[in-house]
């Protein structure tokens, strides 16, 4: 079933690839906004995941030190691994 969930997603945005073509070759953007926005919108999505999962590492394997330096660290991994997905 999540295999299948995955196919799905895959798929649709495939499918928002198209649309995505069709309007940059329209002049409606610039590649450059799309991926300001692609990016701002992950990192955003990525911002709840970021602060369980930061949270359960540091406290689980107690880290000692600052948990909010932690999770910057963290959020921006995530985010500059996000960065190079996009490109």
């Amino acid at each position: 079933m999540h295999m299948l969930t995955m196919v799905q997603c895959n798929c649709s945005s495939m499918q928002d690839f198209d649309v995505i073509g069709r309007e940059r070759n329209d002049g409606l953007y610039s590649a450059l906004a799309y991926l300001l926005f692609k990016l701002s919108e992950e990192c955003l999505l990525s911002l709840g995941t970021s602060i369980f999962m930061s949270a359960a590492v540091f406290f689980a394997v107690k880290l000692q030190g600052n948990w909010l330096l932690f999770w910057f660290a963290f959020y921006l991994t995530t985010c500059t691994g996000i960065g190079n997905t996009l490109m």
